[in-house]
Order: C-alpha cells, then structure tokens, then sequence
C-alpha cells in the first residue's frame, strides 16, 4: 500500500471508526459502509481501513475548496465541532493546503462501491 493514501491523524479516534464499524466522519453504523482510504494513528504502526455511509460517500468534484473556492477538493483539513451532531468537515485541495502549511487530516477519495 503506498503511503501517499494513508493519512496519519493526531488524535483520539473512537475503536468503531477504527475497526470500520462506523462512518468516519459521523461515527452512525449503518448497513453499508463505503471504502474511504486508510489512516495511521500518530506513532502506531497498524495502518486502519476508512469507511464512510452513503451520506459521507466520497464525491471529489461535489466538494469545494475552502481556500480557492473551487469544486474538486481531495483532502479534509479540519472538522468543526457542533454542540450536537457530528461534525463539519472542511474540504480544500492538497496543492492549496500545502501552500498554506496545513497538514490534511485525511484524503477524499473517488466513490467506490459498498464493502460487503
């Protein structure tokens, strides 16, 4: 697996997410979970599968930069918080990020089918 599709994240990640039990993004466990990437928590060694639900399924020219404002968007560089509910993520382009100095905390890939 390169390492360009592994995203290395720098925090506490629930076990659900982990073991892809859940959405990555909004933590709800429904029936079909969609292939998202990979991630590596900040000093592990295992390399973790992402799934998303239908709701968080990857779609990269739905998603606007919010740097340049344009679709296409490849990388999420920060989740807002809300007081209930999941959270927002913040999509921009990896070349915009990276002009920024901001590390992407994990990569938006094209939509692939369920996981069974």
């Amino acid at each position: 697996m390169s390492d360009s599709r592994v995203v290395v994240v720098n925090g506490p990640v629930s076990i659900k997410r982990l073991h892809s039990e859940a959405c990555a993004e909004c933590g709800v466990s429904p029936t079909t979970l969609y292939a998202a990437g990979y991630l590596r928590i900040t000093d592990g060694e295992r390399i973790w599968p992402v799934m998303v639900c239908s709701a968080h399924r990857p779609a990269t020219a739905a998603k606007e930069c919010v740097y340049c404002h344009k679709p296409g968007a490849d990388v999420c560089v920060q989740v807002l918080e809300k007081t209930s509910g999941p959270g927002l993520p913040l999509y921009a382009h990896r070349a915009c990020a990276t002009a920024r100095g901001v590390q992407p905390l994990y990569e938006v890939l094209p939509a692939s089918g369920p996981v069974q």
